[in-house]
C-alpha cells in the first residue's frame, strides 16, 4: 500500500484533523477537570501519596466527608475539589503510565518532560488522541472485513480480503470533516474514553458472522459484549441503555442468547468491579467502596438530579443535538437503509431505455441489510431523550455508528453513479453524487467555523498564559505571587499543568494558586489583600487592585459581517505597587 492510497490518504487526514484541533485549542473547560486534573496527580505524585494518607494516624477514622477530612494528607486536586459525584480515575492512570513511559523514552536524550508541563498537558492529551485514531482505523477495518465476507456474494475473486473499502474510506473522511468527533477526540471526558471502548465493540461487532452458531456465542460477539458492559461500568453508567439496544439486536439476529447474554455480563461485571472499585476507593480516601458510575447513576438517574443542571424538549437531540453534530452528513443516513439512489437511476434509465421485456423486476425501496447496525444507535438516542438534562457528548458513543450509516449512503451514491460494462452512468445518479459529496464539503466548513468560535471559549487558560508573561517581564527577582482563581477563570481553562507551567517559567518566584470558592461556585473574596494578583470575571477590580489585561471570551459568530465577536471576559487584576511594569 503506498502512501497516496485512499485509505492511507483517509487514515492520514483523521490524524491531521485531530491534531489542528488538539493545537488550536488547547486548553479545557469544566466539564474536563477531573480527568485532566487527575492525570496531571496520577502523573507527579502516583498512588504513594493515597496509600500513605489511607493508614496514617490521622485519618483512620473517616465519615461520609472522608474525601474532604484527607485533603491536608494527600496533594491531590479532587480531594480538595471532590464534586458532585466521584469519577473513575481508570482513564487517568492510563495516560498518566503513558506519559510516563515516553518520559523513560525521551531521558537518554536529556529531556525531562516533568520539567515541561504545559508539554506534558498537550502530550496527555495527544496520547488520548492516538487511542482514538486506532479505534477509527480499527472500526474502517473491520467495515472492510464485513464487506468482504458477510453476506458472501459481495466477495469476488479478484478482491483481497484484506483490502481497504471505499465505504470504509467514506466513514474515515465523513468523521474527520465534522466537528465533534475530531474537536473531543483528545479531550478527557467520561464520553470521549466510553467512545473509544464502543468503537472497538463496534469493530468487534462488525466482524461477526450473520450467521447464529450453535455451540455459543461467536467470539467477536464475546468480545463486543465483554467491552460495551466494561464501558457502561467503568466510565458511563448510561451506557447501559445503548447496552439494552444492542444487546436486542444481538438477540433478534440470534448471535446470542438470553443466558449467554447474563452469563458474559454478570462474570464481566464482577471482574471489573473487582479491579476498579478498590483503586478508586483508595484514590478517594473513603473506607466505603466507592464505585463512580454506580453512585452516579443513582444521584442522576434514580434521584433525578440531574435536571438541576437544566432540562431540554424531549426532541432536542433530534432536532438540534444531531444535526449540529453531522451537519449536512446528516442528509446521508436515510440512504442507508432507503434505496433512493438506486431508484433514481433506475427511473431515468426505464425513461430514456425502456425495458425490452415486461418480466424485468424493479428494485426495491428498503434495504435492511446494515439495519442491526443501526437501529441500536436510533433506540440509544430515543431512550435517552426521555431523560430531561440533555447534553452533546452523550451522544458520542453513538455517533460512530450514525457516521457508519452515513458512510453507507455516500457509498450507495458512488456505486450509483459508476457506469457499469453495459450502460453508462445516468446523469441523476452522477448529480446526487455530487450532491453527496457537497453535503461533506460543506460540513467541512461548518465544522472550521465552529472551530474558529471555539478557539475563544477558554479565557481562563489564556488569562493564566497573559498572567505568567507578566510576572516574566516584571522586575521581581524572588518573592511570592499569590494568585486568586475565581469560579469562571477555573472552568474555562486553568489547570493543574498551566499552573505548574507558570511556576516554572518564572524561577525565583513562588507561586500559590486559590481557588475558594469555587467548590461552591462563589466568587466573593474574603481577604483580598493577602493576594498579589486576581483572575476574575468581574471588570471592577477589588480596592487596592487594578486591571493589567484581559482575556476575550464568549464567541458570537456574526455571519452578516463575517467575523467572530468576543468581549473582555476574564481580567487580571494585581496589586498595587506590586511590581514596576
Amino acid at each position: 500500500m503506498t502512501f497516496f492510497a485512499p485509505r492511507t490518504l483517509c487514515q492520514a487526514l483523521l490524524v491531521a484533523v485531530f491534531t489542528a484541533y488538539l493545537y488550536a485549542c488547547p486548553h479545557s473547560k469544566v466539564e474536563e477537570s477531573f480527568q485532566l486534573q487527575a492525570t496531571h496527580d496520577m502523573y507527579y505524585y502516583g498512588v504513594r501519596p493515597a496509600f500513605a494518607s489511607l493508614f496514617s494516624d490521622n485519618n483512620r477514622i473517616r465519615g461520609t466527608s472522608a474525601a474532604l477530612a484527607a485533603a491536608g494528607s494527600a496533594p491531590y486536586d479532587h480531594l480538595q475539589y471532590p464534586g458532585v459525584v466521584p469519577r473513575t480515575f481508570v482513564g487517568p492512570l492510563l495516560l498518566a503510565a503513558m506519559c510516563h513511559a515516553c518520559r523513560l523514552v525521551l531521558l537518554p536524550w536529556g529531556w525531562d518532560l516533568s520539567h515541561h508541563p504545559w508539554l506534558l498537558q498537550l502530550l496527555a492529551r495527544f496520547l488520548l488522541l492516538t487511542l482514538h485514531a486506532h479505534a477509527w482505523f480499527r472500526m474502517a477495518r473491520a467495515v472492510d472485513v464485513r464487506l468482504r465476507n458477510y453476506p458472501p456474494r459481495q466477495r469476488t475473486s479478484s478482491s483481497p480480503t484484506t483490502a481497504p473499502t471505499r465505504m470504509g474510506n467514506y466513514l474515515l473522511l465523513i468523521s474527520a470533516c465534522q466537528f465533534h468527533v475530531p474537536f473531543y477526540a483528545s479531550r478527557m471526558l467520561p464520553n470521549v474514553f466510553a467512545t473509544v471502548v464502543c468503537l472497538h465493540v463496534y469493530s468487534d461487532w462488525l466482524r461477526a458472522p450473520v450467521q447464529p452458531s450453535s455451540v455459543g456465542p461467536h467470539a467477536a460477539i464475546r468480545k463486543a459484549a465483554i467491552g460495551l458492559v466494561t464501558a457502561t461500568g467503568v466510565f458511563r453508567c448510561d451506557l447501559i441503555l445503548l447496552l439494552l439496544t444492542v444487546g436486542l439486536s444481538w438477540l433478534w439476529q440470534r448471535q446470542l442468547t438470553v443466558r449467554q447474554a447474563l452469563r458474559i455480563g454478570v462474570a464481566t461485571g464482577i471482574v471489573i468491579l473487582c479491579v476498579t472499585v478498590p483503586i478508586d476507593s483508595l484514590l478517594w480516601q473513603q473506607v466505603t467502596l466507592v464505585w463512580p458510575e454506580g453512585q452516579v447513576f443513582y444521584y442522576n438517574t434514580l434521584l433525578n438530579k440531574s435536571s438541576d443542571w437544566g432540562v431540554s424538549a424531549w426532541h432536542w437531540y433530534w432536532t438540534s443535538a444531531l444535526p449540529k453534530a453531522m451537519l449536512l452528513t446528516a442528509l446521508l443516513v436515510p440512504l442507508s437503509i432507503l434505496r433512493l439512489p438506486e431508484k433514481l437511476d433506475y427511473w431515468e434509465r426505464h425513461l430514456r431505455f425502456p425495458p425490452t421485456t415486461p418480466s424485468e423486476v424493479a428494485i426495491s425501496w428498503l434495504d435492511q441489510s446494515w439495519a442491526p447496525f443501526l437501529w441500536p444507535a436510533f433506540g440509544f438516542v430515543a431512550l435517552y431523550s426521555g431523560l430531561g438534562h440533555k447534553e452533546m457528548r452523550f451522544l458520542f458513543p453513538v455517533l460512530p455508528l450514525l457516521n457508519l450509516a452515513a458512510a453507507i449512503g455516500m457509498d450507495r451514491l458512488h456505486k450509483a453513479a459508476l457506469p457499469r460494462k453495459d450502460k453508462p452512468a445516468t446523469k441523476t445518479a452522477r448529480l446526487a453524487y455530487w450532491g453527496g459529496m457537497a453535503a461533506v464539503a460543506v460540513t467541512l466548513v461548518g465544522s472550521v467555523a465552529f472551530t474558529a468560535v471555539s478557539q475563544s471559549n477558554y479565557p481562563g487558560g489564556e488569562a493564566l498564559e497573559r498572567l505568567a508573561r507578566h510576572v516574566g517581564l516584571s522586575h521581581v527577582e524572588y518573592g511570592t505571587v499569590r494568585v486568586h482563581i475565581d469560579v469562571a477563570s477555573a472552568m474555562t481553562g486553568v489547570s493543574l499543568f498551566g499552573q505548574r507551567a507558570a511556576s516554572q517559567s518564572t524561577p525565583g518566584v513562588e507561586w500559590i494558586f486559590d481557588k475558594s470558592g469555587y467548590e461552591e461556585e462563589n466568587n466573593k473574596v474574603s481577604n483580598s489583600s493577602t493576594y498579589t494578583h486576581m483572575l476574575s470575571e468581574s471588570k471592577v477590580p477589588l480596592p487596592g487592585f487594578h486591571t493589567i489585561d484581559a482575556a476575550r471570551g464568549q464567541p458570537r459568530l456574526c455571519l452578516r459581517e463575517f467575523r467572530i465577536e468576543t468581549h473582555d471576559t476574564i481580567f487580571v487584576f494585581e496589586k498595587e505597587g506590586w511590581s514596576t511594569v
